[in-house]
């Protein structure tokens, strides 16, 4: 079990918990590394899963099968669940845990592209958090059934 979050104190981190075993998730997350800046020259390596604690700026990416949940306060129930964003501010006490949609969102805004960083910004607004909330119950709840997706993936 590791321990990634919070080495440097400087610079906003963020750690990114997502169920490993899936490979639905594991083809979402891997899609969201790539729009968060990593060199376009791995584009050609997407279907690629991406490695555990992959040196991204910003980004620490890790499967709740390699950590120690009970450091950010999770079960394994919870974590294989939904997907967790967990930010360290420097400046600011505390943490921000966001699951499911909220945790979508919350990694969108640290995208390098300012279309995501803004739909980030946009699946916080209230009345379309709630929808958003919907959707990702629903994909969650069928993600067996989605691109990727195996019996490994049910919930």
């Amino acid at each position: 079990m590791t321990s990634p979050l919070f080495t440097a104190v400087d610079e906003q981190q963020t750690l990114l918990i997502y169920d490993g075993d899936c490979g639905f998730c594991r083809r979402c997350v891997t899609w969201l590394v790539f729009r968060w800046g990593v060199p376009r020259a791995k584009e050609a390596h997407r279907s690629e899963i991406v490695p555990e604690l992959e040196q991204i700026p910003g980004l620490e990416v890790v499967s709740w099968q390699a950590l120690d949940l009970s450091e950010y306060l999770l079960t394994p129930e919870l974590a294989n669940e939904r997907v967790w964003a967990i930010r360290r501010t420097p400046g600011r006490p505390g943490i921000t845990r966001a699951s499911g949609a909220a945790a979508i969102a919350l990694l969108l805004t640290g995208c390098e592209s300012r279309p995501w960083r803004v739909a980030g910004r946009i699946l916080q607004l209230p009345g379309i958090r709630a929808l958003a909330e919907i959707g990702y119950n629903l994909v969650a709840r069928v993600r067996h059934r989605l691109p990727g997706g195996s019996a490994s993936c049910r919930l």
